[in-house]
């Protein structure tokens, strides 16, 4: 176990130093993700892939705004605002530009609203309650946009919240619990409540107030381990059972017999086993077998990638639908190959370039 001073001196680099082995989690995540849409849904969940990137991000933002309040004694709202514009906004304008495209080259309809929502982040509510029904496959072509306009809410109150409450203090922490217990009885009184079962789950899958606490709950693990160093977490994180609770925690729901609360339940199940899990990997020793598995730089490079091939690859699955079957030879030649190629183009000709600036507000990006 680390002495006092010891833990303050590992956190603080925790907090602001590059983790291959995140790369290498977001890695995985968009695996997940791409490896349901194109064709393994049945067998691999991408709404875990989601649920890992949420708490991921919540992870790191609250460690590297605990970062710099520690080096400045406050943090710059105007710098964050404008890091996240930087890293978000060229990939999504280059992105709503070739659906757009698209969609005029296919002479299929265009709904401004779509576009609208992608770009001004309240995609996830016009899919829950204004989409008007697909007449072909491309009518979906911005449904990707949902989970970045819960992160972006998140992005949009939680520095404010950071800013006002935190100064080394609970306030933060406890209000975060709050809201993430709030967060499980909206889901739980959706479903209880519900005439249509199906609905109410698509519903909780995509709007904020239903999902927020998977992206909270990596929050208050950063919290737990930069601000407060809480003993009995710390422990369990370098101890070896902090993965087993982890895994544990994944599949607990084959001991639950009510479906309504495991149901309600599934998104703080998935953020519960990720505190153990993230955190603990990243106190591993250097030459762990698990953490040089996510190390690894095929699984690092991917995560590199994961933004964009989230977005991309879903512009090449809907145009490899609207042409080809689902999930056919050539279906999947044209998917995988668009979304490979789309994603290599954002990542180097309009992410990249924007890095320097990134860096210029306090980014620590490589």
């Amino acid at each position: 176990m680390f002495k006092k001073d010891q833990l303050k001196t590992q956190n603080i680099s925790f907090a602001n130093a590059y983790l291959p082995y995140i790369d290498g989690l977001r890695g995985v995540a968009i695996l997940f993700v791409v490896s349901a849409h194109m064709g393994l849904g049945r067998v691999i969940p991408g709404g875990f892939g989601v649920s890992l990137f949420f708490f991921i991000s919540g992870f790191l933002i609250t460690g590297l705004l605990i970062s710099e309040y520690n080096e400045n004694g406050k943090v710059s709202l105007k710098k964050f605002y404008l890091r996240r514009i930087f890293r978000l906004y060229p990939a999504l304008l280059f992105m709503t530009v070739l659906a757009v495209i698209v969609l005029l080259l296919y002479h299929t309809r265009i709904h401004f609203l779509a576009i609208l929502s992608s770009l001004f982040y309240f995609a996830n509510y016009y899919y829950a309650y204004f989409k008007p029904p697909a007449i072909n496959h491309l009518d979906d072509i911005f449904n990707i946009a949902w989970s970045l306009s819960i992160e972006e809410h998140f992005y949009l109150i939680f520095p404010m919240l950071f800013y006002f409450l935190y100064k080394g203090g609970s306030r933060l922490l406890y209000l975060l619990l709050i809201i993430c217990a709030a967060a499980f009885a909206y889901r739980y009184h959706l479903l209880y409540y519900a005439a249509e079962e199906e609905e109410a789950i698509a519903l909780i899958y995509v709007v904020t107030e239903a999902r927020v606490d998977s992206i909270i709950w990596g929050c208050i693990s950063s919290l737990l381990i930069h601000q407060r160093q809480s003993k009995w977490y710390l422990n369990i994180l370098q101890s070896k059972w902090a993965l087993l609770i982890g895994v544990a925690i994944i599949f607990s729901p084959l001991l639950f017999s009510n479906k309504l609360f495991s149901e309600a339940f599934r998104f703080t199940r998935q953020s519960l086993a990720f505190m153990f899990i993230v955190p603990a990997i990243g106190f591993l020793g250097r030459g762990a077998l698990i953490k040089k598995l996510f190390e690894n730089f095929i699984l690092v490079y991917i995560g590199k990638l994961s933004y964009s091939l989230y977005l991309f690859h879903w512009l090449a699955v809907t145009l490899a639908d609207y042409f080809f079957d689902y999930a056919t030879p050539i279906w999947l030649v044209v998917a995988i190959g668009l979304s490979i190629t789309l994603s290599l183009a954002s990542y180097y000709w309009v992410e990249r370039p924007f890095v320097n600036l990134r860096k210029k507000f306090g980014s620590h990006v490589g």
